[in-house]
């Protein structure tokens, strides 16, 4: 089997995520695996590309023949597993897509994918907000405010959540505090 999994799946441009590929072989002796990844190139940067060898010693591989984008991990034992550790990031916005396949001599081909949002664009800004309960610049005894609003739009990421910040100080700057 193989597994991918990306330390976090929305980033800022720049910012490391962390792909680990693990090929596990529960019934067989598996020769020569190979970790042949792939993706998104434009704006990437590959930081690092590292595998625990069978001696227990890491190994950074960007200096192989392949820049660390393809990794040897040598022969699985039936029972057991292998794994690498990519190191990226990318200076470009985007749905990235980060591909594994790992190859063998005697088994299939296995593939496996995970995407990743670089989103370095602050969303809009809500429109038309207004409160449903008070009129503004009239005094209230009512401490409760129901709001309303056109909901703000980021094309990249989403909006994660909203937060309301009120304060009779025209100067006042609200948490970035979810």
């Amino acid at each position: 089997t193989l597994s991918l999994t990306a330390s976090d799946a929305y980033v800022q441009p720049g910012e490391d995520v962390v792909f680990e590929a693990e090929a596990s072989n529960p019934s067989f002796w598996a020769s020569a695996v190979f970790f042949n990844s792939s993706s998104s190139i434009i704006g990437l940067v590959l930081e690092d590309a590292t595998a625990t060898l069978a001696d227990g010693a890491t190994a950074s591989f960007l200096e192989n023949e392949h820049v660390g984008r393809d990794v040897l991990v040598g022969d699985i034992r039936h029972g057991q597993s292998r794994a690498v550790e990519w190191t990226a990031n990318w200076a470009s916005q985007g749905l990235k897509t980060w591909t594994v396949t790992a190859s063998s001599d005697n088994w299939l081909d296995k593939l496996a994918q995970v995407e990743v949002t670089v989103d370095g664009t602050d969303p809009e800004l809500v429109t038309n907000l207004t409160s449903t309960s008070h009129t503004p610049g009239v005094w209230s005894n009512d401490a409760s405010i129901d709001y309303a609003w056109t909901a703000a739009v980021d094309l990249l990421a989403g909006v994660d959540g909203y937060g309301i910040f009120t304060s009779q100080d025209p100067d006042g700057q609200p948490s970035y505090a979810k």
